[in-house]
């Protein structure tokens, strides 16, 4: 089996959080302590995908091709975020770290417009907001386009009893966990 180029170096790599907009809104996240998600709403940098490619073109340029990590927030419930990455994957690598929430016909369509070769996905897994079943459904749909994502999870305390059991069904699919 050949090593996954995302967990390569690669350099150089950016670490990008491309908006603070998340439309979970989990127990255990640090916005939330203080309601932060509407102050942060004010620093929201809404560009178009041509203007955000635009930008990624210049670093390109000085830098050569980047591995970019893309965070947020939610990066999938960014305004045009499949034309955003779309862009961005012909002139760089990325990892998108995501909840999967899109609606599987969404997030097929996302991923029908992207290479695995050039686009992973770090799938953020939060049982307060979906099943596991349903989380696994969206990842076997990725996985059907060719990508092989790997799975995330917060180790936040009331989760841990169940570590073991959702670590086992991912594994078991296997997806890294």
């Amino acid at each position: 089996m050949t090593r996954e180029w995302w967990l390569d170096e690669h350099a150089p790599t950016f670490t990008w959080d491309l908006w603070y907009g998340c439309n979970y809104r989990c127990s255990y996240c640090w916005w939330e302590m203080e309601n932060l998600w509407e102050e942060l709403a004010l620093n929201h940098r809404l560009l178009a995908p041509e203007d955000w490619a635009a930008a990624w073109t210049r670093v390109r340029e000085r830098h050569g091709e980047a591995r970019i990590d893309v965070l947020g927030g939610e990066p999938l419930a960014y305004t045009r975020a499949g034309e955003v990455f779309e862009a961005l994957s012909k002139l760089h690598r990325l990892v998108i770290t995501t909840n999967l929430s899109p609606e599987p016909e969404k997030l097929d369509l996302l991923a029908s417009c992207l290479s695995p070769e050039r686009v992973h996905f770090s799938a953020s897994f939060h049982p307060e907001f979906t099943t596991i079943d349903a989380f696994v459904r969206k990842l076997s749909l990725l996985r059907a386009r060719g990508f092989r994502p790997a799975v995330l999870f917060v180790t936040w305390p009331p989760l841990l009893p169940r570590l073991a059991e959702y670590r086992g069904v991912f594994q078991d699919d296997g997806y890294p966990f």
